[in-house]
């Protein structure tokens, strides 16, 4: 088992962010037909990044607005 280099985690670490182009397409495919240690890595990162993104759908959306205005609002009036 080959230890993959850093341009083949680059490469796999893009393919997770769906940023390669069509010829790293094909690079990634070749990648991961011969490399074990490759497709453990991608499908590792694969779960990783499944996990976060349902982590981050359950995170509410915080809108700060209103309390930052009325923050400001405030300590204007109380330095008038």
């Amino acid at each position: 088992m080959n230890k993959l280099n850093n341009i083949e985690i680059s490469l796999i670490q893009n393919k997770i962010d769906g940023n390669l182009s069509p010829g790293e397409e094909e690079i990634f495919d070749t990648l991961l037909k011969k490399s074990e240690e490759a497709q453990k890595y991608y499908f590792e990162l694969l779960g990783v990044h499944s996990l976060l993104s349902e982590d981050s759908e359950k995170i509410k959306e915080i809108d700060i607005t209103d309390h930052v205005f009325s923050r400001i609002v405030n300590n204007r009036l109380l330095y008038k």
